[in-house]
């Protein structure tokens, strides 16, 4: 949940086709490609396409429906 840390990892994971995934609150905005995240008593998921499209990764269109998109 550290910032710094969150950074520090995400920044080693920078050259991987890693997905990242967390439920810390500033993830995304961190560089992070997922977020789950509880609203009105239900899970909800935050998504930078953009993070997991430099990464090399594809996000699931059906999963992109249903999620916040951050950029």
């Amino acid at each position: 949940s550290d910032s710094k840390e969150t950074r520090e990892t995400l920044a080693a994971l920078t050259d991987r086709n890693t997905l990242t995934v967390s439920d810390t609150g500033n993830f995304v905005q961190l560089g992070g490609m997922i977020r789950f995240f509880i609203r009105d008593n239900k899970v909800r998921i935050q998504i930078n396409p953009e993070t997991a499209k430099s990464a090399g990764l594809n996000i699931s269109s059906k999963l992109l429906r249903i999620a916040e998109i951050s950029r």
